[in-house]
């Protein structure tokens, strides 16, 4: 007689049993943790208006700089960006006819709802030749590969400088001789210069025709000296890129004469 026994049933093997439940378990695990993730992620949300008019502006890119998250913005000027882990991060917002604005170190929390909005500003220039940063502005901007100096017209006031030859010849790796700006030892005619997003180099002798601007003219100043976009195909040496005032409401100007050491004054320039 088998001494298994018929009333003796079949134990199941351990492998078996994880054979028959192991796909449950991967899957109740993946569920578990997509489950945790969702609930520590937070969200950034907020509406993008126009500075000047308040009208909301649709179609504005909203990107979580060093992630792949991002938005549009709808009709109404409203934009949700799920998904996003605590820590903080950097906010860019871009639109054609604006300048880009960044707001920087926006912290989020786990399963907080942090609203930021903008106000873009127009400009006249292309997209992204003018960023504004709102709060503390990055000490190395990781994106940048251009050398350049941007000097607004608050730090032009300060110098001693009537054109933008003289600004030119104040700055690093620029050289004034014979009349002619060299940058980074290169010739005259390998500058490239901007005035409002116009190239106004002269074709025939290289040279551009807007150093002689007035400083007093000038909203902002760009100096680059490496490292240029494909945009600027024409620059080997520097790119001079000059934005003007525009008019105001009221009138402004200013008055300077030359001496030349004339009945006993001082040399010099008084403004």
């Amino acid at each position: 007689m088998n001494s298994r026994g018929a009333g003796s049933g079949r134990v199941p093997s351990r492998r078996s049993c994880a054979g028959r439940f192991g796909p449950w378990l991967m899957a109740l695990s993946v569920v578990l943790f997509a489950w945790s993730s969702a609930a520590a992620a937070g969200r950034i949300e907020g509406t993008i208006t126009d500075v000047k008019t308040g009208e909301p502006l649709s179609g504005v890119n909203i990107v979580v700089k060093g992630t792949h998250l991002g938005a549009a913005t709808d009709l109404d000027g409203h934009y949700l960006i799920p998904g996003v882990h605590p820590g903080s991060y950097d906010l860019q917002a871009s639109f054609i006819g604006y300048k880009i604005a960044i707001r920087t170190d926006v912290r989020l929390k786990d399963g907080e709802t942090v609203r930021v909005d903008f106000a873009l500003e127009p400009t006249v220039l292309a997209i992204g030749q003018e960023v504004i940063f709102i709060g503390r502005k990055p000490l190395l901007d990781v994106e940048q590969t251009s050398t350049s100096r941007v000097m607004s017209s608050e730090d032009i006031s300060d110098l001693v400088v009537e054109s933008v030859d003289d600004i030119l010849t104040q700055q690093v790796g620029v050289v004034s001789e014979n009349n002619e700006i060299h940058i980074r030892g290169g010739r005259a005619d390998e500058n490239m210069y901007i005035i409002d997003n116009l190239s106004v180099k002269d074709p025939i002798s290289g040279k551009g025709l807007g150093i002689y601007l007035s400083a007093d003219a000038i909203k902002q100043l760009e100096v680059i000296t490496g490292g240029f976009n494909a945009e600027y195909g024409e620059a080997m040496s520097g790119l001079v890129n000059v934005e003007t005032r525009e008019g105001g409401d009221t009138y402004s100007g200013s008055m300077s004469y030359k001496s030349d050491n004339i009945a006993g004054w001082p040399a010099g320039n008084q403004n």
